[in-house]
Order: structure tokens, then sequence, then C-alpha cells
């Protein structure tokens, strides 16, 4: 994993990282913060970029990177919380000393209601509902254990008070002299209940200046976690944003001009591609490839994941055929093999309907993103197609020149088709149409290392 901004940025995020930076170094209360974005979309890898950043920062400023998901085995969030606030302090200082004194009656005093409903319960309850509470306790039960457990439960809770007051004077004692910037990361991939206790304790508890935590998380995932442990009637988008103070959305694309946007995850697909002495003969030479990938990561929406998935991929095809790598292929061949690790890598059903011939035109019109109805009418001003359309076309004709159908293009266009196809293979092999699509078969079976 890159860790510096400086050693890639495809997503243009450095500008996020400093703007966060001057926002917690000013006097404007964002905590906690929300960072949204999909999975696979390099939430992670920000978060340490982001952390280096603040570090190389001239200002004291400390930081701290939790996995909440590491975590997710244990009953309470809370723990993890100190300990990992601990963990900044240096060893065998009276602040990290002070704040082991303070956690562990909070510990043992919070560990008491874990059995009833959770700690979030103590902190949300209002005076009536505990009312409640203790209404239906005493109407279920009778005798001295019930009032000795209710007498016990009000010391209990006064007692929690009070140590929560010392904790959070103990944690801004801390906090004063340097500020601490909390990353909480993989929260949605949390148990439903560990997820939602870790939100709301660092919510009532440590809503403290000079404190910031940042949540890395995908939003829509945690909506659903929230309707999956209070009920689908609940209105989770509400009940989150209560919880967070200020919203940041990564993006997948970076704008280049006024109105154009490009792939975040293309621009790392390139930077891969160039740098690797096996793709950069074929794939430095043909801007063409360059331009086909971009229109397929656009219409998958592919996220950086993806992007590291497929070259991973693209490097195990190459570490399989030895000298036949793909950059060793002229642009056409290189192309129709990429596209087979391309499906290979993100579509298996469709993988294997193309493997047997078995697929449908309309399963290939939505995958190229270019329909027959679409290609028929082109312009064809004598030189080439956009090449999602000449892809498209070429496994639309091998499927059905193989089942014996009639062609689906119509005449007008088929002249020019067929430059374009005759262009794709100028420098290399041309397998004619019923074959064509068994290059692609060829670096699929490749991948499922039958060949």
């Amino acid at each position: 994993m890159k860790t510096k901004f400086s050693e890639r940025d495809e997503f243009n995020r450095v500008s996020i990282a400093e703007n966060l930076y001057k926002i917690i170094n000013s006097e404007i209360d964002i905590s906690p913060v929300i960072l949204d974005a999909p999975w696979g979309a390099g939430k992670t890898e920000f978060c340490h970029k982001t952390i280096n950043l603040f570090n190389e920062k001239p200002e004291a400023i400390k930081t701290l990177y939790l996995d909440a998901f590491m975590y997710d085995h244990t009953d309470d969030p809370l723990l993890m919380l100190l300990t990992g606030i601990s963990s900044t302090l240096e060893e065998n200082s009276s602040q990290k000393n002070d704040l082991f004194q303070m956690s562990v009656p909070v510990a043992k005093t919070l560990s008491k209601f874990i059995g009833k409903a959770g700690i979030s319960w103590v902190l949300k309850q209002s005076a009536d509902e505990m009312g409640k509470e203790l209404s239906e306790a005493i109407e279920s039960n009778s005798g001295e254990l019930v009032e000795l457990g209710i007498k016990k439960a009000f010391k209990d809770f006064e007692r929690l008070e009070e140590n929560l007051v010392l904790l959070k004077s103990t944690l801004a004692k801390i906090s004063v002299e340097t500020p601490l910037v909390i990353f909480i990361d993989e929260l949605d991939r949390c148990r439903p209940n560990f997820a939602l206790s870790l939100i709301e304790k660092v919510k009532h508890i440590f809503d403290i200046p000079n404190i910031t935590f940042i949540f890395s998380t995908n939003f829509q995932q945690l909506t659903a976690i929230v309707k999956r442990e209070y009920g689908a009637e609940v209105d989770a988008i509400s009940y989150l944003r209560k919880f967070f103070n200020y919203e940041i959305k990564l993006s997948s694309k970076q704008r280049n001009g006024r109105l154009e946007y490009k792939q975040g995850s293309m621009r790392l697909m390139t930077s891969l591609l160039l740098n690797d002495s096996k793709m950069l003969p074929v794939y430095g030479q043909a801007t063409s490839i360059d331009k086909f990938l971009s229109d397929i990561f656009t219409l998958h929406d592919r996220s950086l994941r993806d992007a590291e998935k497929f070259y991973r991929n693209i490097q195990i095809y190459n570490e399989i055929q030895g000298a036949h790598y793909l950059g060793r292929y002229d642009w056409g061949q290189a192309l129709m093999r990429l596209i087979g690790v391309y499906i290979y890598t993100f579509y298996p059903i469709l993988t294997d309907k193309i493997l047997y011939n078995q697929y449908d035109i309309s399963e290939i019109e939505t995958f190229f993103g270019a329909s027959v109805e679409e290609i028929n009418s082109s312009p064809y001003n004598g030189t080439r197609l956009p090449l999602t359309h000449v892809i498209s076309a070429i496994f639309i004709e091998s499927s059905t020149v193989k089942t014996g159908l009639t062609s689906p293009f119509d005449e007008a266009i088929q002249g020019g088709l067929n430059d374009c196809i005759k262009g794709l293979f100028s420098h290399g092999y041309d397998p004619g149409p019923d074959e064509r699509t068994g290059i692609s078969c060829d670096a699929i079976q490749i991948m499922q290392l039958l060949n």
C-alpha cells in the first residue's frame, strides 16, 4: 500500500487531506466526521496517507488509526478507544497513568449494564424511559431482591456519571496540549451492535475539545446496519446524521477540465500498465487500448480496488505465459486477451457463457455499452468507429456465425465495421469472424489455469 500522496494520488485527494487539516486546526468543531465512499474506493489508503500528511506538518498533532473490525469480537468498543488513546501517550508518563486510573472504574461500571441492554441503553435513556423499565421490573418481580437490585442500579448509575465526568476531564487535559485525530476504519464490516455502540460512545463519551474522530465507512452500508438492528421502519439516514457533524464524500472520479471527468481507478490502471515492462511495449504505443479501458471502467464504475484486482490478474496471466506475455502481441490481439482477463476478473457467469458461446446479444450490448441499434446508426467517416462498438460487433458477429444466424448489422455499416476490424488486426494474425472471440476465450482458460 502506498502511504503518501506523493507516491500515488490517482484520485487527486491530497487537497481533501490538506483542507481537512486546516479545519481541524481551526475553532470549528466538526467531530465526529464521516468519510463516506463505497467499498473498494480507497478509504483505508486515504486514511494512512492523511495520517502521514498530518504527521509531517510543523504544528504538533497526534494521530491514531484504529481498525474497528479487528476488535469486532469484543463485547464493547470502549476498551478499544481507551487503549488506542493510551498508545499515543509516552510510557510511564503522568498522562498515561491518569488515563488508566480514570478508565478502569468507568469500564467496570459500564460492564455491569451490558447484560441489561448494552452501555448505550444507560447513556440514552431518559428519566421517563428509566421509570418505565423500573416499573415493569417491579410488576414482574417481588421481594427484597428486586428492591436491592434497583438501589444498586441507581448507585451504579450515579457512580458511572461521576466516573465519566472524571474520565472526560482527564481526556480534555491530555488533548489541550496536543490535538488528537482518531481515524476509525472498517466500521461497515463490523457486527451491527458493535458498530452502533462505537458510534454512540464516541458521540456521548468522547465529545471533547481537540479530539477529532473520523469514521471511514460506507454510509449506505451503515444505514443497512441501523435497519437490521432497529427495524426496517427506522429512518436510518436521520438516525445516523445526528451522530456526525461533518460529512466528506470521496469521489471515484477526477475532474480534468471544466466538464470532463476521468475515472480515478483508470488513472491508477494507466499508471500501473505504463510502469510494467511486460505491458509497456503494447500499452505505451496503442492509445486506443487506454481509451477502450477508460470507457469500460467508466461504464462499469470500477473502483480503485477493482483496478488493483484487474492488474493483479494481468500479472498472473503474464507470469503463466512466460515469453508470451501480453506486451509481445500486436495491439488487437493484446486487447482481445485483455478483454478475456477483464471478463474473467469481474463477470464469472458471462465468463462461462463466452467460453461455450451461450451468451445473448443483449448481454454483449449491455457489457460493452454498444447496442446493435447504436452501431447501425453510427456515422462512419472512413476512419474508425468507437472501439467499444467494434469489439461489441466482434462478439455479436461471432455468436451469429457460430449459430448460423443472419448478421444483425445493416449493409450500410457492415463495410465500415469490417474495415475497423481489419485495422484492429492489421499488424498481426486475424483468425476470422468465427474465431476472433476465441482469443479472449484462450485468455480466460489461461486464467483458469487450463492452458
